[in-house]
């Protein structure tokens, strides 16, 4: 009985080391796959990492061209603005007066009138107001200034609107950046005379 009872002992020892092997294999075979999968969570976080990073670069390079394009936009409007308001300012000479004596000096005088349209002219046309709004030059031939101005008022009186806005000597003009070319003779037909136009 004693032989059954160590058979039964070396038969139970034999299946507990199979058993202990196969869980060693499992438990190897556990950790194997546990370290892939870390291995592949790490992979998958250095994916998310670098993926965040152009990411946020992309946001910033999206500010910086929403800036840029917010510059041009106003870069745009500025000179629009500036298109415009070279349009609407009238560039011609006109002459005052084709009396002139050989003493006379000549004078450029700027007279604007805020409300051309409907104190002087109402069929007058848009480009006309808006001229007369931002002022016209006239070329005046006096003897000095006081009597040039006296010309300018009695032509363009105040009373009825206009505004004298400068009165320059024809030396004074050019020093102040205005184009160099000198007011024509009356006779050049170069200028145009005075209209109510």
């Amino acid at each position: 009985m004693s032989l059954h009872f160590g058979f039964a002992i070396v038969i139970g020892l034999i299946c507990l080391i199979g058993g202990l092997a196969r869980a060693a294999r499992n438990v190897e075979a556990a950790q194997h796959r546990v370290a892939k999968l870390v291995g592949h969570k790490e992979t998958q976080v250095d994916r998310i990492k670098r993926v965040a990073r152009q990411t946020l670069q992309m946001r910033r390079d999206l500010r910086a061209q929403r800036h840029r394009l917010d510059m041009v936009e106003l870069d745009c409007g500025s000179l629009e603005e500036r298109i415009r308001h070279a349009s609407s300012v009238d560039r011609r000479l006109y002459v005052l007066d084709d009396r002139r004596t050989p003493n006379d000096q000549t004078f450029i005088a700027v007279v604007s009138h805020g409300d051309y349209a409907h104190q002087i002219n109402a069929r007058a046309r848009p480009d006309v107001v808006r001229a007369w709004y931002h002022g016209r030059r006239f070329v005046v031939w006096a003897l000095d200034k006081p009597k040039a101005r006296n010309k300018v008022f009695t032509r363009f009186p105040e009373r009825s609107g206009y505004h004298l806005r400068s009165l320059l000597s024809e030396d004074e003009h050019h020093d102040k950046g205005n184009p160099a070319a000198r007011p024509p003779d009356a006779t050049s037909g170069q200028t145009r005379s005075v209209q109510n136009t």
